[in-house]
């Protein structure tokens, strides 16, 4: 544990223009917790009299954060809070993550169109995942709304999937579909504006284990997969009803039987729509699994900087008598105070013992059903 009365974040204060208007100096308290292919967001507690908190208060105000010099976390103050008396009151101001612009952001069904000239059901976009990703951000985003966003160079990264847009938010069509595909996808503030990319998650190159000193305590669960054949129900009532049917022979033989769900798409007779529920069914209802672990940072083992891990990383553990896992590095929480220093805490897998991620998530999935069925 690092206590120093420093803190390691940089913290730099912008307004919603993307002006510069300088550091942000002196935090009591600093979480900042970024996010695999999700919202990440940092909250920032500083004492009532800090001369910055002008700059905090004004309405859209922007903040970057760097550790061991990169790029953290960046984007809008959504939320701010404050307890006194004043001579030793605080402030607290949270910061979400600009990757959040996948959930403010709609995909039209005819993003050139106005909205009384909506002619087709569905936008439909294929190819890979970074492709798909970047021309769904660009019809809408930059080419509709005029936002101040570019996407990096397309390098065609990820497996083929199929995206189609009714008005429905970008991340609800987008994902898990992208983090299936095998890459991640991040949106920062460079300039005067936001860029979109997209990175290939890489292995961590070691193994961690108690007996290097970077495990201290570990907990770890596994659950199977669910589904191993999709029904998609589309157009039609009764007997005029159209079936689909979509199987992953080779998942069927690695458990040694078939596990049948019905997912509905009601709301479409577009064939690649039905690809695409498909393919999200099969990613919700993957393995999946996680671990709860207490880890210390070594010279072998830490976050950032030259050869450290990075949310998105894969990271192999062994947790006991030779079992080694490996899973994606969903997130971090690094966490910094005045009294008791750095501490960092990182998320493995999809499995978590935070019942409140687990309950985000359960509403997340359940808000992006109940929207599908407005749309219908």
């Amino acid at each position: 544990m690092v206590t120093d009365e420093e803190s390691p974040f940089v913290i730099t204060l912008y307004n919603k223009g993307f002006v510069r208007q300088g550091w942000l100096g002196d935090p009591e308290e600093v979480v900042a917790v970024p996010v695999h292919n999700g919202i990440g967001d940092v909250t920032i507690t500083v004492g009532s009299g800090n001369a910055k908190l002008p700059l905090l208060m004004e309405r859209g105000a922007r903040v970057t954060v760097e550790y061991q010099g990169e790029y953290l976390i960046g984007g809008k103050v959504r939320m701010k809070k404050g307890s006194g008396p004043s001579l030793n009151g605080s402030m607290t101001f949270t910061v979400v993550d600009d990757w959040r612009l996948f959930h403010r952001i709609s995909g039209w069904p005819v993003p050139t169109a106005a909205l009384t000239a909506q002619t087709s059901e569905y936008h439909t976009i294929s190819g890979p995942a970074e492709t798909v990703v970047k021309a769904a951000v660009t019809a809408n985003a930059i080419n509709r709304l005029g936002e101040p966003v570019t996407v990096g160079p397309d390098l065609g990264r990820g497996a083929n999937i199929t995206a189609a847009f009714r008005f429905h938010p970008l991340a609800d069509r987008l994902f898990p579909a992208v983090d299936a595909a095998g890459i991640g996808v991040t949106v920062r503030q460079v300039g005067a504006g936001l860029v979109v990319d997209c990175y290939e998650p890489q292995p961590h190159p070691r193994t961690l284990t108690e007996a290097g000193g970077v495990v201290t305590e570990w907990e770890w669960d596994q659950a199977e997969a669910e589904a191993t054949d999709v029904i998609i129900g589309g157009h039609g009532e009764g007997t005029l009803r159209t079936f689909v049917g979509y199987t992953d022979p080779a998942l069927a033989a690695a458990l040694g039987e078939r596990i049948e769900v019905f997912r509905d798409a009601r709301d479409s007779g577009v064939g690649d729509v039905y690809g695409e529920r498909a393919a999200e069914t099969f990613a919700e209802t993957a393995q999946k699994s996680g671990l709860s672990v207490k880890l210390a940072e070594t010279s072998v083992f830490r976050y950032g900087g030259t050869g450290g891990v990075r949310v998105g990383d894969l990271v192999t553990f062994e947790v006991g008598a030779g079992i080694t896992i490996t899973d994606t590095l969903r997130s971090v929480a690094i966490s910094w105070t005045r009294a008791n220093g750095l501490k960092v805490d990182p998320a493995i897998g999809q499995i978590s013992d935070n019942t409140d991620h687990e309950l985000a998530n359960a509403i997340a999935t359940l808000g992006s059903a109940v929207r599908d069925l407005r749309r219908k």
